[in-house]
């Protein structure tokens, strides 16, 4: 039995000057294809809620990353 998953993702990045900082924030929008379709239906604010939280990790990352200055 061949099983394949079909996702399409739009992701949208911001950047917002906070006055020597920067904000980064991003929002992705998931359409599911097919059989794909009907989980995001019955199951799609559980994957939501885990998404969330793996963005938001991610996000810290980026942030501690971008902040951390070089040592000399």
């Amino acid at each position: 039995m061949d099983f394949q998953v079909t996702i399409e993702i739009d992701t949208e990045f911001r950047c917002e000057d906070l006055g020597g900082r920067t904000r980064v924030s991003q929002r992705a929008i998931v359409h599911g294809r097919g059989f794909t379709k009907v989980m995001f239906a019955l199951l799609g604010w559980v994957f939501n809620r885990s998404n969330c939280k793996a963005l938001d990790n991610e996000l810290e990352c980026l942030k501690n990353f971008c902040e951390a200055r070089p040592e000399v």
